[in-house]
């Protein structure tokens, strides 16, 4: 199958794809243990605070990361258009 009938089927999912970039897995896990950390220390509300900081922080990132698949792709479409162009011009 190929990519289109991925698409057309609802198979294609980028946020699905597991990301396995070595700096970023260590800045998640220290980003996690000092969350746990924070969170054992802090009173009740505080806690409840930090959890609602960290609910608009993921927000933020999920708003940020569609932009960016957006404008990427759009880019690629971009390129990919200026090259068939270009083709057209150069070489007949």
């Amino acid at each position: 199958m190929g990519i289109i009938d991925d698409f057309f089927n609802g198979n294609l999912c980028p946020a699905d794809i597991q990301i396995t970039n070595p700096r970023y897995m260590v800045a998640m896990s220290r980003q996690e243990q000092f969350l746990k950390t924070l969170s054992e220390n802090l009173s009740e509300d505080d806690r409840q605070t930090l959890e609602k900081l960290m609910k608009y922080c993921s927000d933020m990132e999920y708003e940020h990361g569609r932009n960016m698949f957006a404008l990427g792709f759009s880019m690629g479409v971009r390129f990919t258009g200026e090259g068939f162009s270009m083709r057209e011009k150069n070489f007949p």
